[in-house]
């Protein structure tokens, strides 16, 4: 498939998506390359280069999704160790390894934060040289692969009312489930 068309096809599908579900700010295409993005030809901000500083994935993302700006990230634009690790750009340090990284931030015990950080899926290391974050409607690659079914929702309900809020404005959750319950439950 050419680039225009690839284009085109996920600009659609990310309008779409935008209405379908009102989503405030636009979908984010995410991947992994095996070649550094200069050799690609990628044209996408670099954090090092353009902004001077590394960037976490998480800020890559934003980045994406609220600006619409392409990003692509080596091991020297990450600044976030345990993503650094989990993309497999790096070995594990000690401090990863025996719970350090966890340890205060996200567990009490540094024996928690050990079997969280080892609990924490992890990509071959080497396997990819770059990570790509790009909004939906600007992706320049063709996605590989397929989508694991257990990401896949098993039913879409489309609601053509006023979604019922809470007293702090957001939806709420609970009365969906009571008025719908029987499309919750009943199976296809």
């Amino acid at each position: 498939m050419e680039l225009r068309e690839i284009s085109e096809k996920y600009k659609r599908y990310s309008n779409d998506l935008m209405e379908i579900l009102r989503l405030r700010t636009k979908p984010v295409g995410i991947a992994l390359v095996d070649k550094d993005p200069d050799e690609l030809g990628i044209n996408a901000f670099r954090p090092i280069k353009h902004f001077r500083r590394k960037l976490t994935f998480c800020q890559m993302s934003a980045v994406a999704r609220y600006y619409g700006m392409g990003m692509a990230a080596t091991l020297e634009d990450m600044a976030c160790p345990g993503e650094i690790i989990i993309f497999g750009f790096a070995e594990p340090p000690s401090y990863f390894l025996d719970g350090s990284l966890s340890y205060g931030l996200y567990t009490r015990t540094k024996e928690a934060g050990r079997a969280l950080d080892s609990s924490l899926p992890r990509l071959p290391m080497g396997r990819y040289k770059a990570l790509l974050t790009m909004s939906l409607d600007n992706v320049i690659y063709e996605p590989k692969g397929e989508i694991p079914k257990w990401w896949m929702p098993d039913k879409v309900i489309v609601i053509e009312a006023e979604l019922p809020k809470t007293s702090t404005g957001k939806i709420d959750k609970k009365i969906l489930r009571d008025r719908f319950r029987d499309a919750f439950t009943s199976t296809v």
